[in-house]
C-alpha cells in the first residue's frame, strides 16, 4: 500500500511579501519618520538662525571697521559732519541670509533711527521673512557695544542669542 501524506501549508515557491508584513513595515517606517522629522525641522530652524548670527557679526565688523576709517557709523553728507540730517547709511556687505541662494530666509538692515541717527551707535537686525520655515523664529539684533539679542530666547533673556 502506497501512502501519500500531504504537508501543510503546501509548500510553494513564495516570492514577495504578504499583505501583513508589508502593514508592519509600513507602520514602523512611519512611526520613525514621526520622531525624525520633527528633529530634522529644528535642527534646520537652528542652523539657519546660526547662519544669520554669522552674518549679523560679519556685518558688525564691517560697521566697525567703518567706523575706525571715517570716525562715525554713518556716511558723512556734503556738510562733512558726523550726525547731521543729510547723513545716510552705509551699504552693508551682507543684507540677507543665507548670503547666496534662491531663497533668502532672514533679511538684514541697519537701524539709523534714535540714537543710531547720530551716527555714535549702530544696531544690526535679521528679521525672518515671511512664508518661510523662519517666519516664527524672533528677529535677532546685534548692538555695536557687541550685544546681541534674539526676541524668541527660551530662556527668556531677549539680550541673548543663546
Amino acid at each position: 500500500m502506497i501512502s501519500i501524506t500531504a504537508k501543510w501549508p503546501p509548500l510553494m515557491n513564495h516570492k514577495g511579501f504578504n499583505l501583513l508584513e508589508l502593514l508592519v513595515t509600513v507602520t514602523i517606517i512611519g512611526i520613525l519618520a514621526m520622531i525624525a522629522y520633527p528633529s530634522y525641522v529644528g535642527h534646520t530652524t537652528k542652523t539657519r538662525r546660526a547662519e544669520a548670527m554669522s552674518i549679523l557679526l560679519q556685518d558688525a565688523g564691517f560697521m566697525e571697521r567703518y567706523y575706525t576709517e571715517n570716525g562715525c557709523y554713518r556716511n558723512r553728507g556734503t556738510d562733512r559732519l558726523c550726525g547731521t540730517d543729510d547723513d545716510t547709511n552705509p551699504t552693508l556687505p551682507f543684507i540677507r541670509s543665507p548670503a547666496e541662494g534662491s531663497t533668502i530666509f532672514y533679511n538684514i538692515t541697519l537701524d539709523n533711527a534714535g540714537t543710531a541717527a547720530t551716527g555714535t551707535s549702530f544696531i544690526l537686525t535679521a528679521t525672518p521673512r515671511t512664508g518661510t520655515s523662519q517666519s516664527n523664529d524672533g528677529t535677532l539684533t546685534i548692538d555695536n557695544n557687541g550685544q546681541h539679542g534674539w526676541s524668541k530666547n527660551p530662556s527668556g533673556n531677549k539680550q541673548s542669542w543663546q
